[in-house]
This record gives structure tokens, C-alpha cells and sequence, in this order.
């Protein structure tokens, strides 16, 4: 890959392009919010990743909304991780006609513990 050799900020502007030319291929932008998500450039994954939700299928994934939701909470964004989590169990339900199991009990409790971080 051209990123191991020349490095993330000389190929950052083909990803611009990418996002740009595949605003609505899911999959491509989901790989573009990856890189920039690994390269710390946080704020620009978490809209990347927003885009991405935003034109996938449905019934989507969660892989977006959680991702969204990770990078907020190591920005110490608090209030908005809960947003995403709120968010994931919505897509849960209206989606995936899930409103329980392992994963919503996780999100909830994510939530919890999200909201003592907020006091």
C-alpha cells in the first residue's frame, strides 16, 4: 500500500478524492474513516463514519454508530458517545427488530458508564 511508504498525510488527499468520488459507496468510505480513525485524525473518521451510515443499506450495521461512539469517548466527547450508543440501539430495534440480548444490555450498560463519566 502506498500509505506504508510515503505515509498518511502525502496520500491524505487521495482519500479526500475517494470520499469525494464514492460519496455514496458505503464500503469505500467505511475503509477511508478506518484510516483516518487509525491515524488518530479522529473528528474527520467520525464524519466519514457519519456519511457511511448515512448511504448504507438497510438493514445496516452497527460498525459505523459504534465506531462513531468509540472515537467520542477517547475524545472524552461524553455526552455524544451516549448519543451513538442511543443511536445504535435505535438502529437495533427499528432495524433488526432487536430490543433484547447480549448486545443491548451491553450498549445500556455502556451507557451507565458513560453517564458517570458526564456527573
Amino acid at each position: 500500500m502506498k500509505e506504508k511508504q510515503v505515509g498518511f498525510d502525502s496520500v491524505r488527499n487521495e482519500y479526500e478524492m475517494l470520499i469525494q468520488k464514492y460519496s455514496n459507496n458505503w464500503r469505500i468510505l467505511m475503509e477511508v474513516a478506518n484510516r483516518y480513525a487509525f491515524h488518530r485524525k479522529y473528528e474527520e473518521a467520525i464524519t466519514v463514519y457519519e456519511r457511511t451510515f448515512e448511504v448504507a443499506p438497510k438493514p445496516r450495521y452497527t460498525d459505523m454508530l459504534a465506531s462513531i461512539r468509540y472515537l467520542h469517548k477517547s475524545l472524552g466527547n461524553y455526552d455524544k458517545a451516549i448519543d451513538a450508543c442511543n443511536r445504535e440501539l435505535q438502529l437495533l430495534k427499528e432495524e433488526w427488530n432487536m430490543t433484547k440480548g447480549e448486545l443491548v444490555d451491553e450498549l445500556k450498560q455502556e451507557i451507565e458508564d458513560l453517564q458517570s463519566k458526564c456527573r
